[in-house]
């Protein structure tokens, strides 16, 4: 079949610097008209085809984009109103967890499903990078959705759940601050150490510190935050940019803390308080290398590659408290505890709570935007200290309900973390120590008086069940024998009418299992209900009318079953053997 010939239109022409072009206009994906030069009429028409092509193409991925597509389009969206740094915390999180396992899929494509399985691997991470990168999708796909792309948008019933919980955060000690103090003494961490423990700055409000902005000859001494420090290649740009218009803050500081920061304003040739040896700001490589000075101190496990003929062999290495370092005598391992940047603030905030301040002085002087983040910390630190339960209880509670009582006797319990089980008895003890009409009981002592109150009515119930027990076994033994006697003629007759014996082996043990199994049903049925009213009950007299739930005897009913099975079985065992021992006409006489 011949090839259909290509009709090439005729185009205008035009003059451009003394040469002849053809020319043609056509629309762009905006709508605005776009001309296109050649200098034959087959190459413009060539020309005008790809351009209409593209065209088609851009408006086609305009109503229909990609992931991938749709994802960049938002993040140029979201540069105008976020900053540099959570910009490119929402790329990299956009690269590694949306459009690698769904950039290629047009958006209108995507099902729940896809969205369930690209999360999959996101279960395994941390709770905080779940929960991001489930709100990154979700706001793409809503704006999508906003902007008409979507007929259906997937993440409608997509769980906000996942991850692994983060783990809770203890703030150091007394004993540790100053083991921590001590081995930062005299290294370039000391003045950050100090900063996070005394003002709870963050790590971006205390590297973008300046001295106009600590004010030491004031009545209270302060810090004024006003500038935050962030990276931008390894390079720090200092901004006013704040994380949240709260971090904007005056921190009175303790005397401890001024007096040092007098002596380093005294030596300091840098409007920066903490800086680098040319008086600039640290960069976020510097300052990895000042923290490493606490780091390579404690006596966390640290692992080491060896190269045995050409292969790389890992290996871990756990140093002892008091060691030093077998490279660098002059380091020795005095940390037995991890210690963060961000723990020093979280400390800070914590010995707030632990002084009594209240939670929105608090919240001011952290720089909380939402007052949730502090009260989190308030109710963990607030109602862990068993001192502040007993004042809280006793005083705002009891004496609240009743001013008109001088004189009464009550008892409170207190649960706390098992892991605090040590702390909270000591300090129990401490404030039954102060006062002579009140005792402290564990509960262990409760466990045990019970047990020693309960023994001989526990004992009784005992010895009841194994008499009742037994006395069933027995009933049941002589019901069995009893049938078999009685059945004894008539198991002959059927045996001269053609009933083998093998047939007869079978029914005389089938209906002793019968016997055993309506046993086991009648005592389900009758001592089940009984059980859990004898133990609804006594639990109520015992526990001061605590209800303790039934625990169902699975030992002792397993060998009940066993024992009654079993006995049926050598019954009937025992009774096939002794009418074989005797012949049809003997048996049949002996029941005349």
């Amino acid at each position: 079949m011949a090839k259909k010939k290509t009709t090439i239109p005729q185009y205008g022409t035009v003059m451009r610097k003394g040469v002849q072009y053809y020319r043609t206009r056509i629309l762009d994906a905006d709508g605005k008209k776009v001309s296109l030069y050649a200098t034959t009429c087959e190459e413009l028409y060539e020309k005008q085809a790809e351009a209409k092509r593209q065209v088609e193409e851009i408006i086609f991925h305009r109503e229909h984009p990609t992931v991938a597509e749709y994802c960049e389009k938002w993040l140029l969206m979201q540069s105008a109103k976020v900053s540099a740094a959570t910009l490119k915390g929402y790329t990299s999180n956009m690269n590694n967890y949306i459009i690698k396992p769904m950039g290629d899929m047009y958006m209108e494509e995507v099902t729940a499903d896809d969205i369930r399985l690209a999360l999959v691997p996101l279960s395994k991470k941390s709770a905080g990078l779940y929960n991001t990168v489930n709100m990154l999708i979700k706001c793409i796909f809503y704006s999508a959705e906003r902007s008409q792309l979507l007929q259906h948008n997937p993440c409608v019933g997509i769980s906000s759940k996942g991850g692994k919980p983060i783990q809770k955060k203890e703030a150091l000690t007394d004993q540790q601050v100053k083991v921590l103090l001590d081995t930062v003494k005299g290294l370039p961490p000391q003045l950050f150490v100090m900063i996070g423990l005394y003002s709870g700055l963050r790590r971006e409000e205390a590297l973008a510190l300046q001295w106009d902005c600590v004010f030491l000859d004031a009545p209270t001494p302060y810090i004024s935050v006003r500038r935050a420090w962030r990276t931008e290649h390894n390079r720090p740009v200092i901004s006013t940019t704040l994380k949240t218009k709260a971090a904007r803050r005056d921190i009175p500081i303790p005397k401890c803390l001024a007096d040092y920061l007098r002596e380093v304003k005294e030596t300091s040739a840098s409007e920066y308080v903490i800086s680098d040896s040319n008086g600039e700001p640290l960069s976020a490589s510097q300052f990895q290398r000042v923290w490493q000075y606490v780091v390579v101190r404690s006596t966390q496990a640290r692992n080491y590659y060896k190269y045995v003929n050409g292969q790389s062999i890992k290996y871990t290495v756990t140093p002892a408290l008091g060691m030093t370092q077998k490279n660098n005598p002059k380091i020795q391992y005095t940390l037995d505890f991890h210690v963060t940047p961000h723990l020093l603030r979280h400390t800070y905030i914590t010995n707030l709570l632990y002084s009594g301040v209240d939670p929105k002085t608090v919240q001011y002087l952290a720089g909380h935007e939402n007052s949730k983040t502090t009260m989190d910390i308030y109710a963990k630190v607030k109602y862990n200290k068993p001192e502040e339960l007993f004042a809280v209880v006793n005083g705002a509670l009891f004496h609240e309900l009743h001013p008109e009582i001088t004189a009464f006797d009550y008892s409170w319990s207190i649960v706390n973390d098992p892991k605090k089980t040590e702390a909270v008895k000591s300090g129990l003890k401490n404030i039954v120590a102060s006062y002579n009409n009140i005792a402290l009981d564990e509960i262990n002592t409760a466990i045990e008086y019970e047990k020693m109150s309960n023994t001989l009515a526990f004992g009784s119930m005992e010895v009841l069940s194994w008499m009742v027990f037994l006395f069933g076994v027995i009933n049941l033994i002589n019901t069995t024998l009893s049938n078999q006697i009685a059945r004894k003629r008539e198991n002959s007759i059927l045996r001269s009418i053609g009933l083998i014996q093998k047939q007869l082996c079978k029914m005389n043990i089938c209906e002793g299992l019968c016997y055993a199994l309506f046993a086991t049903l009648a005592t389900l049925i009758v001592g089940f209900p009984a059980s859990i009213f004898a133990c609804r009950k006594m639990s109520i007299g015992a526990f001061a009318g605590k209800v303790v739930p039934y625990k169902f005897p699975v030992l002792e009913m397993g060998l009940f079953i066993l024992v009654l099975f079993g006995m049926e079985l050598i019954l009937s065992v025992w009774t096939i053997r002794r009418q074989k021992k005797q012949s049809l006409i003997e048996q049949m006489r002996a029941m005349e």
